[in-house]
C-alpha cells in the first residue's frame, strides 16, 4: 500500500497513528466521542487499482469517484455523492531548467470523519501541508475542511512560480521572433501548448470555489442551528429560500422543536404554500408571533431534505451550468438548443419498482403534489398528505 501518511487527529492534534487501514477504521469507530472533532488523514501516492479499491471498501467511497481515481487525467472538478465530497485539482510546477510546465494530479475525498487524497505525482509533496497544518490546531480543529483549505492553497501559490516562468518564455520569444531566430515559431507552439494546458488546470476552479463557498455558509448556518438548539431554543429559524427553509427543517426534525419561516430568499415557494406574503419578511414574523403552527412533510434525496422540489434532467442541467447565475436567460436558451433539438436524446432516467416507458427530458419531485384545479394555481394544496408529487415530460 502506497501510503504516505496516516493519522487520527482529534481537537486539532495529531493523535493517533494507525499501523493500516483497517486499524484507522476501528480506531475511528472506538472513539464515539469523536464525531464533529476528529477525523483521519490518509495520503496515498500513486495507488494501484487494488489499492484504492481497498480505500474504496473501507471508507464506502461511491464508485463513479472511484472510477475516476482509477483511470486519473481528470479535469478539475467537485461532485458529492451523499455526505462525501469528492474533488479533483491540477497543481502545476514551472521546471525551469528544462523550461516546460508539469500539469499534476491531486484527487480528494472528504466525508464527516476523514480526508484521503491521492497524488498521481511526485508534485506537490503535501508533507508540508501537512506540517503546516499540524503547527496550526485551531485551523486543524476545523476537520476535514481545513485540509482541502490548506491543499487548494497551496497549488493555488504554486501557480504564481508557473505564471512567471511563463511570462519569462514569451518575453524570450519576442527578442526570437525580432532577431530572426528561426526556432521562434518552434517555441511559439510549444509555449502556446502549455499555455492552453494550464488554463485547462486553473479555469475551472473559479466555479469550485463558488460552490465550496455557498457549502461552507450553509454548514455556518446548521452549526448555529444545532449551537441554538443545544442552548435550549424550542423554535428555530433562518432567513433565506427554500434552500435554507430545507437546512432549517433538517435541524427541526432531527430535534424535534419547531421552526419559523422566514422568506428571504428568490423564490420561497415554502412560504407561498404556507400562505405568507413572499415578499413582507416582517409578516412571516407576525404569523410567528400569532403561534400559527403547520405540519410540512419532507422528503430527502442523496441525504438531504429538500422542502418543495427536486429536478433531474433537463432544468437540472441548466441551473448546474457555471454561466446560469450571470445570464440566465442566454444560459437557459442555449441549453434548450442543445439539450432537446433535433439532435437531442432524452435523459436515461431509471426507477425502482415500475419501468418508465420512453425518454423524459425534465423531472420534478415534490414533497407534496402540486394542484391541478382551478384556483390552486401551481402551488400546492397542502403540504402534508404523505404523498411525493411529480411532474415531467
Amino acid at each position: 500500500m502506497t501510503v504516505i501518511d496516516n493519522a487520527i487527529y482529534i481537537d486539532g492534534k495529531r493523535a493517533i497513528v494507525p499501523k493500516s487501514l483497517d486499524h484507522t477504521v476501528e480506531e475511528l469507530c472506538t472513539h464515539t466521542d469523536m464525531p464533529g472533532r476528529g477525523f483521519c488523514w490518509i495520503g496515498l501516492l500513486r495507488p494501484s487499482k487494488s489499492e484504492i479499491d481497498a480505500v474504496a471498501a473501507e471508507f464506502n467511497l461511491h464508485g463513479l469517484a472511484v472510477e475516476d481515481t482509477i483511470k486519473a487525467h481528470q479535469r478539475p472538478k467537485r461532485e458529492r455523492y451523499g455526505d462525501v465530497e469528492f474533488i479533483v485539482l491540477r497543481p502545476a510546477r514551472y521546471v525551469d531548467h528544462v523550461e516546460v510546465v508539469e500539469i499534476g494530479e491531486v484527487h480528494m475525498f472528504l466525508g464527516p470523519d476523514f480526508v484521503i487524497t491521492v497524488r498521481h505525482a511526485e508534485e506537490p509533496d503535501l508533507a508540508g501541508v501537512r506540517h503546516r497544518l499540524e503547527a496550526d490546531p485551531d485551523l486543524l480543529d476545523n476537520g476535514p475542511y481545513a485540509v482541502l483549505y490548506a491543499v487548494m492553497d497551496q497549488i493555488v501559490d504554486d501557480y504564481g512560480p508557473v505564471l512567471d516562468g511563463l511570462q519569462d518564455d514569451i518575453d524570450e520569444i519576442e527578442v526570437q521572433v525580432f532577431n530572426g531566430d528561426p526556432d521562434a515559431s518552434k517555441r511559439i507552439y510549444t509555449v502556446s501548448r502549455e499555455l492552453i494546458e494550464f488554463q485547462w488546470a486553473v479555469q475551472p476552479l473559479e466555479n469550485i470555489f463558488v460552490s465550496l463557498r455557498e457549502q461552507l455558509k450553509e454548514r455556518a448556518g446548521v452549526s448555529d442551528l444545532e449551537r441554538a438548539v443545544a442552548g435550549g431554543a424550542d423554535v428555530i429559524g433562518m432567513a433565506g429560500g427554500d434552500g435554507s427553509q430545507a437546512l432549517v427543517a433538517d435541524v427541526a426534525a432531527r430535534h424535534g422543536v419547531a421552526m419559523v419561516v422566514v422568506p428571504a430568499g428568490t423564490r420561497n415557494h415554502l412560504a407561498l404554500d404556507l400562505g405568507l406574503d413572499r415578499a413582507d419578511v416582517i409578516g412571516a414574523l407576525d404569523a410567528y408571533g400569532a403561534a400559527v403552527e403547520r405540519t410540512v412533510d419532507l422528503a430527502e434525496v442523496n441525504d438531504r431534505i429538500f422542502v418543495n422540489n427536486v429536478s433531474l434532467g433537463l432544468y437540472a442541467a441548466i441551473i448546474k451550468s457555471p454561466e446560469y447565475r450571470d445570464a440566465k436567460i442566454d444560459t437557459t436558451l442555449d441549453a434548450l438548443r442543445k439539450l432537446v433539438g433535433r439532435h437531442s436524446q432524452p435523459f436515461d432516467l431509471r426507477f425502482t419498482g415500475q419501468p418508465h416507458q420512453g425518454g423524459v427530458h425534465i423531472l420534478q419531485i415534490s414533497n407534496n403534489p402540486y394542484g391541478h384545479t382551478p384556483g390552486t394555481g401551481g402551488n400546492r394544496p397542502r403540504l402534508d398528505t404523505g404523498h411525493l408529487g411529480r411532474g415531467g415530460r
